[in-house]
């Protein structure tokens, strides 16, 4: 392998896709979102791109990205496929200083939580930042640039956060291993592979 494709690095970070019809139910309710944030200004995520991020990678190496797929499949072995339910809206790091809007992500149970530490094990020697202990599963709405005060204050008052939006609900079944190309319109994200979980017992 030539001595520059061995050092040739991508923006790479580990995900759960959003299937279309929630990813639909999204993009309706950023298109709310963007009436009550009349005078603020935020960058909304491109439906296309919605995901549940479970590790953010930074730059790897190309040379590397097989040996990565094979430490996540040895990380999430024996993790079965299992429920998610999107709902709720919240902020980064609350609503008066928001900056990142989110949709909320849940499982029945401990499964989320215990995937998403799989990853940050399997991932371990692939990202320079440490193992992160603290998790949301969030699906990222948009970020704020600036948050004007009456808008934060019709924000919080309306229907969209004191009712509790439903989003909808699938099943988690890979691990998408995603590179994150930038550009002059922002990041395009692209599928690169797949790790599989069990498939649940019917």
């Amino acid at each position: 392998m030539p001595a520059e494709a061995i050092s040739k690095e991508w923006r790479m970070f580990l995900a759960l896709r959003v299937p279309e019809e929630v990813r639909e139910q999204i993009e309706e309710t950023q298109v709310e979102l963007r009436g009550t944030l009349a005078r603020s200004v935020v960058r909304w995520t491109d439906p296309e791109q919605l995901h549940l991020t479970l590790k953010f990678l930074g730059n790897v190496e190309v040379a590397r990205l097989a040996e990565l797929e094979a430490a996540l499949v040895n990380a999430v072995r024996g993790l079965r496929a299992f429920h998610l339910k999107a709902e709720g809206i919240g902020f980064f790091p609350d609503l008066r200083r928001a900056r990142v809007i989110w949709a909320g992500v849940t499982s029945p149970g401990a499964e989320l939580r215990e995937l998403f530490h799989a990853v940050q094990k399997g991932a371990r020697g692939f990202s320079r930042e440490e193992i992160e202990e603290q998790f949301v599963g969030h699906v990222t709405l948009g970020r704020v640039k600036m948050l004007h005060r009456e808008d934060g204050a019709a924000l919080g008052a309306s229907d969209l956060i004191l009712g509790k939006r439903y989003f909808g609900k699938w099943i988690a079944q890979n691990v998408e291993i995603m590179r994150s190309e930038l550009s002059a319109s922002g990041a395009v994200h692209r599928l690169h592979g797949i790790v599989p979980l069990t498939e649940p017992v019917e």
